[in-house]
């Protein structure tokens, strides 16, 4: 008999992991598909949130790069001032000039890169933020007993860099920086980059800041940076935020990986529907038999209902909860690691975004789970029966 014990230990153990098994794949596949969910969410935030730096406004006037890079001609005067204004034109709503220039020599204690700069009027891009969904920008504007440093405000790659002695050269002047603040990704799609006010800029280096760029916002900003573009043929070209957006998810690569993120996702979770179908299937005989009985002591159908759902759905849905929080985890650590900056066109990696549509594994897994109970319900036999009384059995 004791030599027997192994085996028994044995046959217990392996009916326990088969018990455990199907908990397992409903948990494996609702945490594929979430990470799936996770990441498609991730990119279309990072998606919106590189249009914005790229093009903080509705659409976007400026002079057309040079072959060698920089930023380009001065924009036109007729469309800073006079009747063909951009700034002017019907539909908009709120209008800020400036200078964007890349390859500018940024110093500071121990370190010199080229970076981008841009300038403009504190008080017109703040108004430009406000009217828009960008992020605030306020630039605060020295006043007479600020010093000589020009406040600044810098990217996360300039301040990890370090602000200490921060200057920048431009055209033969260095000018002495302050960090009073965090660029957010707005105009900053490049690693490095700063944002100073152009007068004050102006004023430090003892040249004239000329506009390249002029931003709009408005429901006719996209009209009004077009018939700018047609105003002068070569010398500027206009673009809205949206074609910009657009334009960057019909990449070849984007589009690819998005219908292969949507494609993956959907299959997993018919995937997770059919596996909780599957695995009540298994056991419905036994849930059945057991059903029979119950209802041949006299328990309702209405009752017969509420208990399978009870045994069923909690179990399923705890282990799509455990599913769950196990992708959410795994999309924490890989997000990271998978360099979506190149499908978002940001200078940086975005942040994890957790979309309401993460609760759709559970939720499916769940009424699969509701589904299968009460299919099982009806398929219990409802026989001729009535319940069983003292008496009522036998011909005594």
């Amino acid at each position: 008999a004791r030599g027997a014990l192994p085996l028994l230990a044995a046959a217990r153990a392996a009916e326990g992991a088969r018990a455990a098994l199907p908990a397992v794949a409903v948990a494996a596949l609702t945490g594929l598909a979430t990470l799936g969910l996770v990441v498609g969410a991730t990119v279309a935030a990072g998606q919106e949130a590189g249009a914005w730096a790229a093009l903080p406004g509705d659409a976007r006037v400026r002079s057309v790069p040079g072959g060698t890079g920089g930023s380009g001609a001065p924009l036109p005067a007729r469309l800073l001032a006079g009747p063909e204004a951009a700034a002017d034109a019907p539909g908009v709503v709120a209008a800020a000039a400036g200078r964007v220039e890349d390859g500018v020599q940024l110093r500071g204690e121990g370190w010199g890169r080229r970076g981008r700069v841009v300038a403009v009027d504190s008080a017109a891009f703040a108004a430009l933020t406000r009217a828009t969904a960008a992020p605030d920008v306020a630039l605060p504007v020295p006043g007479p007993g600020d010093g000589a440093a020009l406040p600044a405000l810098v990217t996360a790659s300039v301040r990890d860099l370090g602000t200490t002695d921060l200057r920048l050269g431009t055209a033969g002047a260095r000018v002495a920086l302050r960090a009073v603040g965090d660029l957010p990704v707005l105009v900053a799609d490049a690693p490095l980059a700063l944002l100073v006010d152009a007068a004050a800029l102006a004023e430090a280096s003892g040249q004239a800041v000329e506009p390249t760029t002029v931003w709009l916002a408005g429901p006719g900003a996209g009209a009004a940076a077009r018939a700018a573009a047609a105003g002068g043929p070569g010398e500027v070209e206009a673009l809205a935020r949206g074609t910009l957006l657009a334009e960057r998810r019909a990449a070849p690569l984007v589009r690819g990986t998005a219908v292969l993120v949507r494609g993956s996702t959907a299959a997993l979770a018919v995937l997770l529907a059919l596996a909780v179908v599957l695995v009540v299937a298994a056991g419905a005989p036994e849930r059945r038999a057991t059903l029979a009985r119950l209802g041949t002591l006299g328990l309702p159908r209405g009752a017969l209902v509420r208990v399978a759902l009870g045994e069923l759905v909690p179990t399923t849905a705890l282990a799509a909860a455990g599913g769950l929080a196990v992708g959410l985890l795994t999309a924490a650590l890989v997000v990271g690691p998978l360099s979506l900056r190149l499908l978002t066109g940001q200078a940086v990696d975005p942040s994890p975004v957790l979309p309401v549509a993460a609760l759709v594994p559970l939720t499916v897994a769940a009424a699969a789970a509701a589904t299968a109970a009460l299919a099982t319900v009806v398929g219990t036999r409802d026989p001729a029966r009535r319940p069983i009384r003292p008496g009522s059995s036998g011909g005594t």
